[in-house]
């Protein structure tokens, strides 16, 4: 029979502190995916609206289409030959469209849209042009707080382990 309290030192995980420290130091690649993602969301916001103000304006005609008709996995796309105000024409394959977009354009004939051919973003549909180019800026803005968010508490944790050491390495009487 065992008297008195068996200690919790016993019972400690076999985490060290260095690995704590590395953990903490990969977790700054998460931010760092979302700093990125927020630089991207502005590169496109800033393609789009510039197609939509340098761009000529056109008729494009839906030749094909496709939807996978689930909204949680989207994946739509029409095919469209663009004629352009100035008499150029071109044609385009596998355009993807937003699914909440998607049944208005299949359900029209010709559709208005303003194109820069040889751009990033070379056609934009002028019925949904200005949503794009605000969502790619909201995109941007919560990719950017989230990068803010988690580096911040990523930080707080790197702190945390510099200054009270790992929490898990701890006795139970010193952490109650």
């Amino acid at each position: 029979m065992l008297r008195g309290r068996i200690p919790f030192t016993s019972l400690r995980p076999a985490v060290s502190s260095n690995a704590s420290r590395l953990i903490a130091r990969l977790l700054w690649f998460f931010p760092l995916v979302l700093l990125a993602l927020s630089v991207h969301q502005v590169w496109v916001f800033q393609q789009v609206r510039d197609t939509l103000r340098l761009g000529v304006p056109g008729k494009a005609t839906i030749t094909d289409s496709f939807s996978t008709r689930r909204v949680e996995v989207s994946y739509d796309y029409v095919n469209v030959n663009v004629r352009l105000a100035d008499g150029r024409t071109f044609s385009r394959r596998e355009l993807p469209v937003n699914h909440t977009y998607y049944q208005e354009l299949t359900g029209k004939p010709e559709v208005d849209v303003v194109a820069r051919p040889g751009a990033p973003q070379e056609i934009v549909f002028t019925d949904f042009g200005h949503a794009h180019w605000r969502l790619a800026l909201i995109n941007a803005v919560m990719s950017f707080l989230g990068a803010l968010m988690l580096g911040g508490g990523i930080y707080a944790w790197s702190r945390m382990l510099r200054t009270q050491g790992d929490p898990a390495l701890r006795s139970a009487e010193t952490a109650a």
